[in-house]
């Protein structure tokens, strides 16, 4: 027979090939609930930032709301792999650009959170605990709490996709992602997605 005879394709494991693939992260959608949060947050802290900086004269808001915003930007790029051709794989280096400024996001959370608490301590000492400074640091440090938990999560989504600890039963919810299985259990091979070689389509 005709088709007896057509040779069968396999699959080229070269190391040029090896080279051309991209690994497509399965947790990207949990990057993406991530990234909209760690933006939110960043987005809002730099509006109250520059409404109340003349009353609260924190010095690290800014900063802490321009980082937020970047780990957001570094969720959303290692979210969805859309720039392959360009750089190979991104999903590993955006984890890790991810890993280090959610760890420098954390230390600026937490001095955020130290300096609101000296504040509203030392002012309710003086019986000023309703005056609009304190209620500014108020919100403040519910803001450094909500990033650090935003943080945290992100730190541990991140550290188990490094670890490729992908297998977890809804890869969609950083929850799930967060409880369940062990590494070696979960150990697996994610995805791949080739390139268009024009050198193999000639």
């Amino acid at each position: 027979m005709e088709n007896d005879l057509e040779p069968l394709m396999i699959a080229n494991t070269d190391r040029n090939t090896r080279n051309n693939i991209a690994r497509i992260w399965p947790c990207g959608k949990c990057s993406i609930l991530l990234g909209l949060c760690h933006l939110f947050i960043g987005i809002f802290l730099l509006i109250f930032d520059i409404i109340t900086n003349n009353i609260s004269e924190i010095a690290f808001a800014a900063t802490s709301s321009l980082t937020f915003i970047v780990c957001a930007i570094l969720a959303f790029i290692a979210s969805n792999l859309k720039c392959e051709i360009f750089f190979r794989r991104l999903d590993r280096t955006s984890q890790l650009l991810l890993l280090f400024i959610s760890l420098f996001a954390i230390a600026l959370t937490i001095i955020m959170f130290i300096d609101s608490v000296v504040v509203i301590n030392h002012n309710c000492d003086l019986n000023n605990c309703y005056q609009r400074k304190n209620i500014i640091y108020f919100v403040i440090l519910s803001i450094s709490l909500i990033e650090l938990t935003i943080c945290l999560i992100t730190l541990f989504v991140c550290f188990r996709s490094l670890r490729k600890a992908y297998g977890v039963t809804k890869a969609r919810s950083p929850y799930s992602t967060l409880i369940e299985g062990n590494y070696q259990l979960f150990k697996i091979i994610p995805r791949l997605f080739k390139f268009f070689d024009d050198i193999n389509k000639t």
